[in-house]
């Protein structure tokens, strides 16, 4: 693990589930402090002190409730909300790293492939090699879900990855939109690729366009 990682994460953690702000700038100078003096095992220390006091607020819901929530959403009209329950429910958390986990995790990943040597830089390089700092910025931690049965991968989110792409984003922002303005892709938009599929899918839907008409007639 990158060292930045590391400090992120033992200096930033919150020192209780119910604690303030006050609280959170009193432990993260003297978190610094410590990290300065090079005392990491008492910051490993602490991390591990907060962790084993930390309970899980998360609780199954049972059948009754389930139905109850399903019922209720499907007369208001939220279908879309109803099968998100469901699918919600079809989960039951994370897997513990067994030897079992590990092999279906393995057997999601495809076959790896030799690179293509015309991608490959060769000779000499005029600049730092990037691959020092992409790695760590792009590495994602994936935890496995169970999905009763089966597993799946999934990824989390870094806080960092997030601050610098944010970062980066509102510099090249006005490149972007130049370079994609005429392309259709939303660009000046939040989520705006995503926002422009789900629209494109509702107009194909519709059963006044030509698409859908024509897959009727098949």
């Amino acid at each position: 693990m990158e060292m930045k990682d590391v400090a992120l994460k033992a200096v930033l953690q919150k020192p209780s589930f119910k604690s303030k702000c006050k609280q959170h700038s009193e432990c993260v100078r003297r978190r610094f402090n410590l990290w300065k003096l090079g005392d990491f095992n008492g910051l490993l220390k602490e991390c591990r002190a907060i962790q084993s006091r930390l309970q899980s607020t998360w609780k199954p819901r049972s059948p009754e409730h389930v139905s109850r929530m399903f019922a209720n959403l499907m007369l208001s009209g939220k279908v879309n909300a109803a099968m998100r329950l469901l699918d919600d429910n079809s989960t039951s958390g994370v897997l513990q790293l067994s030897e079992v986990t590990l092999r279906g995790l393995k057997s999601k990943l495809p076959e790896p492939m030799e690179a293509d040597k015309e991608i490959l830089i060769t000779g000499q390089v005029p600049f730092v090699d990037p691959e020092a700092y992409v790695e760590a910025y792009v590495a994602c931690r994936l935890i496995p879900l169970d999905k009763c049965p089966g597993v799946r991968p999934i990824g989390i989110g870094e806080v960092i990855r997030h601050i610098i792409g944010k970062s980066i984003i509102s510099v090249i922002k006005p490149d972007i939109l130049m370079s994609t303005g005429s392309l259709q892709l939303a660009a000046g938009l939040p989520s705006g690729c995503e926002a422009a599929a789900h629209a494109m899918e509702e107009i194909f839907q519709e059963d006044e366009t030509d698409a859908s008409r024509r897959m009727l007639n098949v």
